[in-house]
């Protein structure tokens, strides 16, 4: 954990340095006064590391006030490190080679014609106008995204039809959250406000699909106190995601336990309708990466579920949503996954489902997917990981009804 978060802290100011030398470079600013100004506020911006692992205060009003302040700019500020350090890479990768080209047109006798511009000051004004029209649409969609769209949620409701699914199951309710990541983004008092969202949509169970906590220990108990008030008929489950290894994790699961969150380690549990007439399997499958179980991707699916009839309703919780081929192929109906936030950042495209960097790295990044008699469905999330900025692409909760196909 400290060696993950050193290793962290060391790429981040690699980043700042680059992107520093990198604008320094480009724009030369000649008012000393306002840069030193800059400097002083970006250093002052370095003190969230003292508000990342504990909680600031029981004040609301401190927390928002750290949180707007100093949580908000530092993230957008790292966030623009991050996409300008490989831009000024390149851009330094090309200046290199065009100088080498020029070095060797000039070798063979190749003389540049004078147009009365050198060509250093032609690319220093094209590297101002590249850069511009990089930094400010990323600033701005970040400070949007920071401040005004990532705090908005969306309920989706689906209704998934089975022929197999037991009769008396029919109008069965699955509400399900993930990727909660209580932290300094995701308090005790802002997850009790989602909670009491929940509590509205009548749900038989409640299903929690990882990432419960961020990173450490320090903010399970304001989660656990928040997640102690899950109403649900037939009882609240929750699997364990990559992060949640990354703090203690047998006090994460002690205390979801004794709250009423019944956490589904490798095995299933049968959950019956009102009359106890008909039941269904729910499994549940640890996190493989996040107990580092690397000699198979996903090593429990096949024992969690063998002892389950063959004709028998099955629903998974996985955090990863890569386990749907091999879920499909044991005969669940119905896996429900996370872990990718839908990339926070989603943009439009034509085919009706929008581009997101989550996209890059799974095949199914968000929402719902179908193979044969097999669903898939991929939660974007309540909580945020990295920078905390979300465009186009909400916390959501996802309220799923079985039914009856005739």
């Amino acid at each position: 954990m400290a060696t993950m978060i050193i290793t962290s802290l060391c790429m981040f100011l690699t980043m700042q340095l680059i992107t520093f030398a990198g604008l320094f470079y480009v724009f030369r600013p000649k008012n000393r006064k306002l840069l030193l100004y800059v400097i002083v506020y970006i250093l002052f911006l370095h003190s969230s590391y003292f508000f990342l692992f504990s909680p600031v205060s029981s004040s609301l009003f401190v927390r928002l006030a750290v949180e707007y302040l100093i949580l908000y700019p530092c993230f957008i500020y790292m966030l623009i490190c991050m996409v300008m350090t490989p831009f000024f890479l390149f851009a330094v990768m090309f200046l290199v080679l065009s100088r080498f080209f020029l070095w060797i047109s000039r070798t063979c006798g190749y003389k540049q014609a004078d147009d009365g511009l050198s060509v250093d000051t032609g690319r220093r004004i094209f590297m101002k106008v590249l850069t511009s029209s990089v930094v400010l649409p990323l600033a701005g969609c970040s400070v949007y995204g920071a401040y005004v769209e990532r705090d908005k949620v969306e309920v989706t409701e689906e209704e998934l039809f089975y022929k197999d699914l037991p009769k008396d199951l029919d109008g069965f309710i699955i509400t399900q959250i993930s990727d909660i990541h209580a932290g300094p983004f995701m308090d005790g008092f802002r997850l009790k406000g989602f909670v009491e969202k929940m509590n509205t949509l009548e749900s038989d169970i409640v299903v929690i699909t990882g990432d419960i906590i961020n990173w450490g220990s320090t903010f399970i108990a304001e989660a656990i106190d928040a997640l102690s008030g899950l109403k649900a008929k037939k009882g609240v489950f929750a699997v364990l995601g990559n992060h949640d290894f990354y703090g203690d994790l047998k006090d994460l699961c002690n205390k979801l336990e004794k709250s009423g969150v019944q956490v589904l380690r490798n095995r299933h549990q049968k959950i019956y309708n009102d009359d106890k007439s008909s039941c269904f399997y729910l499994a549940g499958i640890d996190d493989p990466r996040g107990s580092w179980y690397l000699n198979d991707d996903f090593p429990f699916v096949k024992d969690t579920l063998k002892d389950i009839p063959k004709d028998g309703f099955k629903v998974l919780l996985s955090h990863r949503p890569n386990v749907f081929d091999l879920a499909a192929k044991q005969g669940v109906h119905l896996t429900l996954a996370g872990h990718t936030h839908g990339g926070q950042i989603i943009l439009p495209s034509i085919s009706g489902h929008g581009l997101s960097l989550a996209g890059m790295a799974y095949e199914h990044d968000y929402g719902l997917y179908q193979k044969e008699n097999s669903f898939l469905y991929v939660n974007k999330g309540l909580g945020v990981v990295g920078p905390p900025v979300r465009v186009n692409c909400p916390r959501e909760i996802t309220r799923i009804s079985l039914r009856k196909k005739i």
